[in-house]
């Protein structure tokens, strides 16, 4: 009897191992993020590099050129308000404000859920956006 005791619970503490273990390196990985909403859709944070072509600190917008793959994409300029969710970081990772950017200067755009969610500076550029050096 205590036999048939000690056998069920070593089934039973090895099908729950099983159980809380991934089905595939894809599980184990998490898929994209590892996060999804109620739909199944990944809620993963998605990030753009760009490069600000504009700031304008009285209406809290700042207009970017994002490229992908090296290059321009279609859409060209996107003009993003900084509204007071989005958070701003300088270059070392710290909480800062719009009069940091300058024309030229890199940018990592951070959105959750299509929704502007962080902006990030990236780098100092040269000052210039017309195409000449």
């Amino acid at each position: 009897m205590l036999r048939t005791a000690l056998v069920l619970m070593t089934l039973l503490a090895s099908l729950a191992m099983l159980a809380d273990a991934p089905l595939t390196a894809g599980d184990k990985e998490g898929g994209k993020s590892g996060k999804t909403d109620k739909g199944g859709k990944d809620t993963k944070h998605k990030k753009t590099t760009a490069t600000v072509v504009k700031v304008d600190a009285k209406t809290g917008t700042v207009t970017v050129v994002i490229k992908e793959g090296g290059k321009k994409s279609k859409g060209g300029h996107k003009t993003l308000k900084l509204t007071t969710e989005v958070k701003i970081f300088d270059s070392k990772g710290k909480v800062t404000k719009i009069d940091i950017f300058q024309s030229g200067d890199k940018v990592i755009i951070v959105e959750h859920q299509g929704k502007l969610h962080e902006l990030h500076h990236h780098g100092r550029g040269t000052g210039k956006t017309d195409g000449k050096k």
